[in-house]
């Protein structure tokens, strides 16, 4: 619709053009609104661009922000300036510099509250991944950690079976059968994610008793429990990421991830611990098991007190052992029979294809 533009005192005033008149021109205009014309007051000006000498502006409504108003003559560019300054393009510089501090002012902040506060962002992205994403990733993790290879003689089997249940009855039934035995080179036992856990075979060729394992288990329960794996490989990739679009694919930037998952991995496993003691308790099952286990390791290993703190990936082993024999109770059972513990030790004597049970446990 063309129109005539004048500048006024308190801002542009509208009118249809009469012929052969200067004129500008609306785009975008919707006639429901009633800004064809009349006046348009400065503060109400808007401009998606700053307006620069020798371009023809194009302003819009502030209330209206459907109506757009060309005018075809770049030199009343100064003028609107004069009038309404916060068109300019300093007035802009100035306006993405604020926005642009108030965005790192909030980044810093953010920072500030999850390095003071016990809130993961891994841990919520964790938590809210599909529970299929949990099992793939699970799956291909325990795969590999195996070479594809576990424990499966039947009546070994069943007594893995029981010791689960004894420590986590209420545990769904598809996560009770996701607890193996497997040689992984060590005396260890790992979670994945899914709530895939492998109890090593070196440990159970290791451990004096079924509490000890027992004890062993329930830890690696409380890293399921709480989604440490799953928490710890999205810190891990998205740490990654970065980490090699700075370093590059360098030892600094190995080092550097791993020291960003130190603080993390100590409170881990403390959680977890804390998990174990409650799941031996409620199992009727002594505590103190799990410090056993602990001080035959660290005897095995050597003392690991001249390890600064801070380096570790782990609360120290006197720390921990503390803790277990602190929440020690008496008058227990075995968490299980003599016979299924001879079943359990023996249940490598038959091996499967890890990844031919994960499809018929699907």
């Amino acid at each position: 619709m063309p129109v005539i533009v004048h500048i006024k005192d308190t801002g542009l005033y509208i009118q249809p053009a009469n012929a052969g008149a200067r004129h500008a021109s609306f785009g975008k205009f919707s006639p429901s609104q009633p800004i064809s014309g009349g006046l348009w007051p400065w503060d109400v000006l808007t401009s998606s661009s700053p307006l620069r000498p020798g371009e023809s502006p194009l302003l819009g409504h502030r209330d209206y922000p459907d109506a757009r108003l060309f005018i075809d003559d770049p030199a009343i560019v100064p003028l609107l300036i004069q009038h309404a300054p916060g068109l300019s393009p300093r007035a802009h510089r100035q306006k993405i510099f604020w926005w642009l501090s108030a965005g790192v002012l909030g980044i810093v902040i953010l920072i500030a509250w999850l390095w003071t506060s016990n809130t993961s962002i891994a841990h919520i992205i964790a938590r809210n991944l599909p529970q299929s994403v949990h099992d793939a990733l699970g799956g291909a993790i325990i795969v590999s950690l195996t070479k594809d290879r576990f424990c499966n003689e039947p009546e070994g089997r069943a007594a893995l079976h029981q010791l689960v249940n004894r420590l986590a009855p209420d545990m769904q039934a598809r996560y009770k059968h996701r607890v193996i035995v497997a040689p992984i080179g060590m005396i260890n036992a790992v979670t994945a994610p899914g709530g895939y856990i492998i109890i090593g075979k070196e440990l159970l060729d290791f451990v004096e008793s079924p509490d000890e394992v027992g004890g062993v288990l329930a830890h690696e329960m409380g890293h399921a429990a709480h989604l440490h794996p799953e928490t710890a490989t999205v810190r891990a990739i998205g740490f990654n990421m970065f980490a090699e679009m700075i370093f590059g694919r360098d030892l600094l930037g190995q080092a550097s991830s791993l020291l960003m998952q130190l603080h993390f991995s100590r409170q881990a496993e403390r959680e977890a611990d804390n998990h174990a003691i409650q799941l031996m308790k409620n199992a009727g099952a002594d505590p103190a098991a799990l410090a056993v286990f602990f001080r035959r390791l660290q005897k095995k290993h050597g003392e690991d007190d001249d390890i600064p703190g801070f380096l570790r990936t782990h609360p120290q082993t006197e720390e921990r052992v503390r803790r277990m024999e602190q929440a020690h109770i008496a008058n227990t059972r075995p968490l299980l029979s003599r016979l299924q513990w001879q079943a359990l030790r023996q249940i490598c004597k038959q091996k499967g294809k890890l990844s031919s049970w994960l499809r018929q446990e699907r």
